[in-house]
């Protein structure tokens, strides 16, 4: 049996020595030392502790060895990112066949939204709206997505039409399907919608002198044909059409310059060409859309300011038109006293419009920025007291009461109204002079300098005109009247070349009296500025008038009296850089109140194409039209009829 040993022991032999806990047994034939309790856990001791020596030792190792390898770390990433990279995939997948979709979607439902575009019926498509399902469906076959389309809706009405259709997306995924996410779904719907409302238009037209021949008459078609077009979907009538024929100027016609404040009234009827002032680039009137009826502006002369005269000591009779030339020319007056070349006011009768339209006639300059400034007046809202009384006065319709509507805004009940201005121009702006203040009616009377022949200073004199109740004309001169009063002779007479004591038309008395106060019943009087105008053109005037009386025979001094008095008379309204400044500050303004804008450059010269294109809405490829070829204008008109209903895609 074996016993506890306190201490070590031998095994037999006394070959082993054995620690404490241990216990010897055995016969002598076999031996075997047992550890007891102590002894195993020793055993288990030591052999711990002979493990964690081994493994900090490999630690060690690991720590300091150079070699090795990170296959398993890589391994691990690059299936991340396979996995991140297809996800990405799928997803740009899914998307680039869902905004095929959507914009085929959106396509269809705008082609049938178009209310120039008929849906036909017949055996088949015996309904609108199953029309309406072919054209989009035929849009989606056309682009290989047949299957992708869910349902047409077509609700449409007398003005108006709304399309509405849905199509499905469903995109199978490659690598989102290892996550157990098979597809990607989407559904995408388009609502497309066509509306004839209120639409308030106004056709600015050049007229001027470049548009004679074949320009004026390729812009009467077209401008009637444009009417035609917007007028024949307008079943409810409610689209109104303006003409604004400008040159150098926008004759108003005698009922509607008659609704603003004008002063100098020369009283040529069919002759009311108001001057706007062209003010500061800080402070004026083209920078706003309303135009106040209360503002005091002058009404422009109506002479002839553009024939010349002979420079000449010979008489013309301003009677005769055989000698030299006809002394005044109206159709070459700025304003032309016609009814060809007056504002057509807005009208819904197609009628009236054409019928303005058909009146045009080409004369004069060019001013772009007069035309587009009456339109945006006719067009504000502020114009509707206008509107009223040219009402009430049967020049304007019943059916344009209300009108012009407010402004389209969210709070506004007219949001639905469209405002739209159509500027043509061939030309561009044309620096002129007018007659000046002070001498467009009133008494004749001028004060002018001019430098004599050889002389150092100017000599300054004042003359006044009068005229004779036969009509003819005698001028008084200050200068002329000498120190023996009696014995003066300071009128001169034109017709007889001579001076006299009097005016033609009084008695001879046989004495100058400065005093003599002109009676109503007397047969010679101070004639005013506007029977100057009406009777003579300017040139004539200026030479007949003054420059021969104070020319004495000599051409020099007939040229210097010519052009003190020219220069007092004629005065310039603007230089074309100022003009174009106006003509975009009123564009700006146009535009921000959300009126539209539609530029044509008809044959115009660059300067001219680039006041239209600045001038027009947003973008240029819609609402500007370069035209090359006179034909080619009826084209731009007819583009512009077509997008000028509100085509709009609504989601």
């Amino acid at each position: 049996m074996g016993q506890s040993a306190p201490g070590p022991l031998l095994c037999p032999a006394g070959r082993y020595q054995l620690p404490a806990g241990w216990i010897f047994s055995g016969k002598r034939t076999g031996l075997m030392c047992e550890p007891g309790q102590q002894g195993r856990m020793f055993m288990k001791k030591k052999a711990f502790e002979d493990l964690s020596v081994r493994l900090s030792r490999q630690m060690q190792r690991f720590t300091l060895e150079e070699h090795g390898s990170i296959g398993a770390v890589m391994v691990f990433f690059f299936f991340l990112m396979i996995l991140l990279g297809g996800i990405a995939v799928d997803v740009m997948r899914f998307e680039t066949q869902r905004v095929a979709v959507q914009n085929t979607l959106d396509r269809a439902t705008l082609a049938v939204a178009n209310m120039n575009s008929a849906l036909r019926t017949d055996d088949v498509y015996t309904t609108r709206e199953a029309r309406a399902r072919f054209i989009v469906a035929d849009y989606f076959r056309k682009a290989g997505l047949p299957d992708n389309l869910a349902y047409v809706r077509l609700d449409d009405g007398m003005n108006y039409r709304v399309v509405e259709a849905r199509a499905d997306v469903l995109s199978h995924n490659i690598f989102m399907n290892l996550m157990n996410i098979p597809t990607l779904e989407a559904v995408n719907t388009s609502v497309a919608e066509q509306k004839i409302t209120d639409i308030e238009i106004m056709l600015v037209l050049d007229v001027s002198g470049s548009m004679a021949g074949a320009k004026i008459n390729n812009l009467r078609v077209a401008a009637a044909d444009f009417i035609d077009q917007v007028k024949a979907t307008d079943d409810e009538n409610r689209i109104s059409i303006g003409v604004i024929p400008y040159n150098a100027q926008v004759n108003l016609g005698d009922e509607l310059r008659a609704r603003y404040n004008i002063s100098d009234l020369h009283g040529v009827r069919h002759s009311n060409c108001v001057e706007l002032p062209i003010g500061t680039d800080r402070d004026n009137i083209f920078q706003t859309l309303a135009l106040s009826t209360s503002l005091e502006m002058p009404l422009m002369t109506a002479a002839d300011t553009e024939n010349s005269s002979a420079n000449t000591d010979s008489y013309f009779n301003w009677r005769n038109s055989n000698q030299a030339t006809l002394e005044n020319n109206a159709a070459k007056r700025w304003c032309n006293p016609s009814t060809t070349t007056e504002i057509t006011l807005p009208t819904k009768s197609i009628t009236r419009a054409k019928a303005g339209i058909q009146a045009l006639q080409a004369s004069g300059n060019t001013s772009i920025l007069l035309g587009m400034r009456w339109a945006t007046a006719l067009l504000d809202p502020a114009a509707r007291d206008v509107y009223d009384s040219l009402i009430f006065r049967r020049v304007m319709d019943d059916d344009m009461d209300g009108r012009p509507f407010a402004y389209n805004s969210a709070s506004s009940v007219d949001e639905d109204a469209l405002k739209v201005i159509v500027l043509m121009t061939d030309g561009e702006h044309v620096a002129h002079n007018r007659i000046a203040d002070g001498y467009k009616t009133g008494p004749a009377t001028i004060r002018f300098s001019y430098r004599p022949n050889g002389a150092r200073t100017d000599s300054t004199d004042t003359a006044t005109i009068w005229r004779s109740t036969a009509g003819e004309w005698s001028v008084f001169f200050e200068s002329k009247v000498g120190s023996n009063v009696c014995n003066s002779k300071p009128f001169w007479v034109p017709s007889t070349g001579s001076w006299q004591n009097r005016p033609l038309g009084l008695t001879d008395t046989g004495c100058f009296n400065p005093t003599r106060v002109v009676r109503p019943a007397d047969p010679a009087y101070i004639a005013t500025w506007q029977e100057v105008w009406a009777s003579v053109r300017m040139n004539y005037a200026v030479l007949q008038f003054f420059a021969r009386p104070l020319g004495a025979n000599n051409q020099t001094n007939r040229t210097n009296v010519y052009n003190g008095v020219r220069k007092i008379l004629y005065t310039s309204y603007a230089d074309a850089a100022t003009m174009n400044r106006r003509l975009a500050s009123n564009c700006d303004a146009a535009r921000n109140a959300g009126i539209l804008v539609y530029g044509i450059a008809f044959q115009a010269p660059d300067a001219g194409k680039a006041a239209i294109q600045s001038c027009t809405s947003t973008p240029a490829s819609t609402y500007y039209f370069d035209v090359t070829e006179t034909a080619k204008i009826q084209d731009a008109f007819r583009l512009i009829a077509t997008n000028l209903s509100q085509l709009k895609l609504t989601q």
